[in-house]
């Protein structure tokens, strides 16, 4: 009964953060993109830029937490 609870709240935490990440990322991905004047920019000064330095901290945060969230589904899968 126990394994069974457990298994059941790994699913709906894991789903749940799962569809709250992918949806974060598509945010990030569409309305937090970095300017395009990056371009003249030599690529080891890019992470200076404010923009693209933010944009790069959320895509890593945002895959980060549905990577958490798809292990919790395997956790639960595997229970």
């Amino acid at each position: 009964m126990y394994a069974y609870r457990m298994r059941l709240w790994l699913i709906i935490v894991g789903g749940l953060g799962l569809v709250l990440a992918a949806a974060a990322h598509i945010y990030v991905r569409l309305r937090m993109r970095p300017p395009e004047d990056l371009d003249g920019i030599y690529h080891e000064f890019e992470e200076q830029h404010l923009a693209y330095r933010r944009y790069v901290r959320w895509l890593q945060w945002t895959l980060g937490a549905a990577s958490i969230a798809v292990l919790l589904l395997f956790l639960a899968q595997v229970l």
